[in-house]
Order: structure tokens, then sequence, then C-alpha cells
């Protein structure tokens, strides 16, 4: 069974006022809030490619292989 209101005592207590008009910012706000966010996003590709490329650049030893460190110890 469906329950219904339709006591028109309680409809006329649930309607409300409209709400008045709210301000729209300008476009040059939200212009400027993403030229800032594209400026950040350009830092962190600059660092991460810094960061890459000394990884990359970063002097690699070999491992001493076990047959020469075994004949350096016991010698």
């Amino acid at each position: 069974m469906i329950a219904t209101n339709n006591n028109p005592a309680t409809v006329a207590n649930d309607i409300r006022d409209i709400k008045p008009p709210i301000e729209i910012s300008s476009g040059w706000a939200w212009l400027l809030v993403d030229a800032d966010s594209l400026g950040h996003r350009c830092d962190c590709a600059h660092h991460l490619a810094l960061v890459q490329k000394r990884r990359s650049q970063a002097v690699f030893v070999p491992p001493v292989p076990a047959h020469v460190r075994a004949e350096t110890e016991t010698g």
C-alpha cells in the first residue's frame, strides 16, 4: 500500500521561499587559477625531468666477482 500525504496543512508547511540569486565570479578569476595551476604543473614536470636526468647519469660501479674477492681475502 502506498502512503500519501494529501493534507493541505502539512503540504503548506513544506513550501519554502526561493533562494536569493548567487553572485557568479568573472571568468578572469578562473583564468588566473588555471594559469597558476599550469605553472605548478610545469614546475613539477621540470623538476621530475631533472631528477630523472641525474639518476641516468649516476656512475654504476660493477660489483667485484666472487672469485676475485675470494682470492684477495685468502691471499
